[in-house]
C-alpha cells in the first residue's frame, strides 16, 4: 500500500458514501476482518520504521507509514459491520494499540474516536 493508494481509496469511499452510491460502496469495501488485518500490518511497518530510523540515528519519522495507517483508520468508519468476527479483531486492535497510535500519530485521534 502506498500513500496515494490509501488517499485514493478512502476519498473514493467518502464520495461513494457523501452521494449514496451503496451498490458501488459494496463493491469496493473490504470486509471489516481482511481490513483490520490490513490495519495491523501498517501499524507494525510503521513501528518497524520507526525502530529502523531510530537505530541508524536519524530523526526521520515514518510518515508515509502515518499517512496510511491514519487513511485506513478513515476508512474503517465507513465498513460495515455485520462481520462480528471482524469487528471483534479491529476493536482488540484499537484498544491494544490506541495509545501507541496516539503518540505516534496524533492526527488518528479523530479516528479512533469514532470506532
Amino acid at each position: 500500500m502506498t500513500p496515494e493508494k490509501a488517499f485514493l481509496v478512502r476519498v473514493f469511499v467518502d464520495h461513494c458514501v457523501s452521494t449514496k452510491e451503496d451498490a458501488r460502496l459494496e463493491k469496493v469495501l473490504p470486509v471489516v476482518t481482511a481490513h483490520a488485518f490490513r490495519i495491523q500490518d501498517a501499524y507494525n511497518s510503521l513501528l518497524d520504521s520507526l525502530a529502523a530510523a531510530e537505530e541508524a540515528g536519524g530523526d526521520e519519522v515514518a510518515d508515509d507509514g502515518e499517512f496510511i495507517l491514519v487513511e485506513l483508520l478513515h476508512l474503517a468508519l465507513n465498513l460495515d459491520y455485520a462481520d462480528k468476527i471482524g469487528q471483534r479483531r479491529l476493536e482488540q486492535f484499537v484498544h491494544t494499540c490506541g495509545i501507541s497510535v496516539r503518540v505516534l500519530c496524533p492526527s488518528a485521534e479523530l479516528c479512533l474516536q469514532d470506532i
